[in-house]
């Protein structure tokens, strides 16, 4: 702050700068009357008007944060101004008015000791200082006072100087009175001093009055007319400084009567508005030349400028279009409007041009806006790699999770179809021999669970994306048609199938017998959505997606064969939409689901290169579709005819098959089914053991051996065979849902458990027929 600063321009830059100390939202100063015991608000930042009219003077003695800290001479920190006690009296209109935390520091002359007033800071939100804040601003606040109080002093001097320069204003001459004793009673003016410090002339007599008459008294009067020579010197050389420096900055000077609206502009002023030096101006030509967009805040300036009650001030930038030249200029007006009894009788104004200032600036937001935009266009670009990461987290975990489940399947999987492939082998081979009717019931039932179990290995494979599919060009519209009577059946009468299948289908790539689990598992979940009573739709269509997919279960772009299953249900829950796909998630009761439906959907989908969407609303149902890929043009042939598992065929020459597998109770069924199949077999219980019989010159003509076995497995027997005896063939069984590990070895020579008599003897024949 400069010495020339006015007192209000101090408070201010005070109050601005604890502000900005103590991060506070609002600040105020107010000056403490001793004389009056009041404390008034000088200076204020931010504060609502019902704030101020609340606060407006406020008695020292007064329960306020204001009171206490002029009588403490302390800091006085209110935490929050809403609920304090000592508050208690302005609670109301400090929650009105926004200002809760607070704090107030009394200010103190340094020499007299004396209190000049308050510095308070107030916050929206309670405020708990610190030790270092309390220090820092104690600290402050004895500067603040020191500058203050220099400037409150400063103000009063300036003040008497202001009345004795009336007064001597007044009496330009000095002047002094004597009484009839020729005494000096008063002086003043030029001569200074007071009444009876002089003594009366000794070497003068009293003045004698006209006509003789003794005078009462006499007035002598002197004019020093060397100051008002010096007076006339400053007056000129104060003009010359003013008109240097309107020069330099090249201001236009102007004045106004309120009161008659009469102008006068000097020729810098005209200039702006394209008018010649000689030219006449009045209110009306200076308006007519005001931007028609700009009328109206240059009105409102003016009235604020003329109101009595304001502070005359007269701030304002503004277009104008020139009279004499069109050109259009910015111009910015600074002016001062003196008042007289309540009324504005003058006004003395300054202007500048500003309009290279203008188009700078226009330059620099037209800068900034293309930064700006260039911002917004890298946040968006980080928002959405954000969001593309966020996709990929939820894939990488959803993944995760698939893979953990499918650990867990891999590591089940072998033993589970090894039991199938017993009690299968062993119930088929029964179901041949037993003559009763209830036997033979007996018999079926135990085939019919196996059958359950062994499609519940191939979900569990399925979903966790391990199974290796045997993708065919298939034609949706013959399956589904296929399959309408056993949907029938499956549903009940009370659920109504309808189709809506594209005449022009393109052929899809999928695993014929996955495709149909898949149809009938999301008919059976729309059934029970539907609670055995509404409408299934099974819709075909052909579809090309164009953008990537923004879930794990989409499909990429690309062309697709669409197959949508849609139900008149209950719908989904948004709580339950995330979870459908994860496995064995049900809503089902226990016992009535194993979760397994629709995480195989998506891992059949995903797995033969599609994916699925769903779409679904709360009472009206539901609506799934599967995308699965278009088959290439050169896929001609369409998926082979079903053949009957059960048939039994005879081994074409009654080759010898070594069968090695670790578990004794699946040896022993193979060999049976062998038997039965016509084959002559040779057990070995390891790989171990294979290659000793292999190597005593055992005579075999095929291999049938286990995947998984301790000591040597059947990929690693394969080869040891291969390479002492390479035209044997060797067939691996596996129920392991990991098939990566068989290599590259000849998909012909690998059979899956659990298998029937004729995928037993196809597998056989196969291999012995390659070599």
């Amino acid at each position: 702050m400069t010495e020339t600063s006015d007192l209000r321009s101090v408070l201010m830059e005070v109050l601005d700068a604890i502000m900005e100390l103590q991060q506070a939202d609002f600040g105020d100063i107010q000056l403490y009357d001793e004389a009056a015991a009041t404390l008034t608000i000088v200076a204020h930042r931010g504060l609502d008007p019902a704030f101020l009219g609340h606060f407006k003077t406020i008695d020292a003695g007064d329960g306020s944060a204001w009171g206490l800290a002029l009588r403490s001479g302390h800091h006085i920190v209110i935490e929050d101004a809403t609920v304090d006690p000592t508050f208690e009296p302005h609670h109301s209109i400090a929650a009105s008015t926004g200002s809760r935390g607070l704090q107030s520091t009394p200010l103190y002359d340094r020499n007299s000791g004396k209190p000049i007033g308050i510095l308070s800071t107030r916050f929206r939100q309670p405020y708990r200082p610190t030790e270092r804040d309390l220090r820092l601003t104690g600290l402050f606040a004895r500067q603040a006072a020191d500058v203050i109080g220099f400037r409150l002093a400063d103000e009063r001097r300036r003040k008497n100087d202001a009345q004795m320069r009336v007064i001597l204003d007044q009496v330009p001459a000095a002047a002094a009175l004597v009484d009839r004793e020729g005494r000096l009673v008063l002086r003043g003016g030029p001569l200074g001093g007071s009444s009876g410090d002089a003594t009366p002339s000794q070497d003068r007599q009293p003045p004698k009055g006209q006509c003789g008459a003794a005078p009462s008294g006499a007035v002598s009067i002197l004019q020093d007319i060397e100051a008002e020579k010096r007076a006339r010197g400053r007056l000129v050389e104060s003009e010359a400084r003013l008109q240097a420096a309107v020069d330099l900055v090249k201001l236009g000077l102007y004045e106004w009567d309120p009161q008659t609206h009469e102008l006068r502009w000097d020729e810098t002023v005209k200039a702006m508005w394209g008018l010649q030096p000689n030219a006449e101006v009045d209110y009306d030509l200076w308006l007519r030349a005001v931007h028609p967009d700009d009328v109206g805040r240059i009105e409102a300036a003016i009235r604020h400028s003329t109101d009595p009650s304001g502070d005359g001030a007269y701030d304002v930038e503004y277009r104008v279009i020139g009279i004499g030249d069109g050109i259009e200029r910015w111009v910015a007006t600074r002016g001062q409007t003196i008042f007289e009894n309540g009324k504005a009788v003058s006004f003395y104004g300054v202007a500048i041009n500003v309009t290279d200032q203008k188009r700078l600036e226009a330059i620099l937001e037209r800068r900034v806006e293309a930064r700006t935009q260039e911002f917004d266009a890298v946040n968006r670009q980080l928002r959405a790699q954000i969001e593309q990461r966020e996709v990929a987290e939820a894939k990488v975990q959803q993944l995760q999770r698939l893979d953990a489940i499918g650990q867990i399947t891999s590591g089940v999987a072998h033993d589970f179809n090894n039991l199938l492939t017993v009690v299968l082998t062993n119930a088929r081979l029964l179901s041949r021999t037993v003559k009763r009717p209830d036997d033979k019931e007996g018999v079926d039932l135990i085939l019919a669970a196996a059958e359950r179990g062994t499609k519940l290995t191939a979900q569990l494979m399925a979903f966790s994306r391990k199974q290796r599919l045997e993708p065919q060009a298939v034609t949706l519209n013959d399956k589904i048609e296929g399959m309408l009577d056993l949907l029938g059946v499956t549903l009940g009468d009370a659920v109504h199938v309808e189709t809506a299948l594209d005449p022009h289908l393109w052929p899809a790539l999928v695993d014929p017998t996955q495709i149909e689990l898949i149809i009938l598992n999301l008919a059976i979940n729309a059934r029970d959505a539907m609670q055995a009573q509404g409408t299934l739709t099974l819709e075909t269509s052909n579809t090309v997606i164009e953008r990537e997919p923004s879930r794990l279960e989409e499909p990429a772009p690309g062309d697709y064969v669409a197959l949508t299953v849609r139900d008149t249900g209950a719908g989904i829950a948004d709580d339950v939409l995330p979870r459908v796909f994860e496995p064995f998630f049900t809503t089902k009761p226990p016992g009535k689901g194993s979760g397994l439906g629709l995480a195989q959907v998506f891992g059949v989908a995903k797995q033969s290169g599609g994916g699925v969407q769903i779409a679904t609303q709360l009472g009206k149902g539901t609506s799934l579709t599967i995308y699965l890929p278009r088959a290439p043009e050169t896929e001609g042939a369409l998926e082979s005819p079903h053949t009957d598992a059960d048939a039994s065929p005879k081994a074409a020459n009654h080759s010898t098959v070594l069968v090695v597998d670790d578990d004794r109770a699946v040896l022993t069924s193979t060999l049976r089914m062998l038997d039965f199949l016509g084959y002559s077999t040779v057990p070995a219980s390891s790989g171990a053991e294979a290659l000793a019989l292999l190597t005593d010159r055992t005579k075999v003509d095929l291999v049938l051996a286990d995947y998984t076995m301790p000591d040597i497995n059947g990929v690693d027997l394969a080869r040891s065979i291969h390479d002492v005896f390479p035209e044997l063939p060797v067939v691996l069984v596996t129920g392991n849902s990991n098939v990566d590990a068989l290599g590259t070895l000849d998909a012909s020579r690998i059979l899956h458990k659990p298998y029937a008599e004729r995928d037993l003897a196809e597998a056989l024949e196969r291999a012995r027929l390659v070599e």
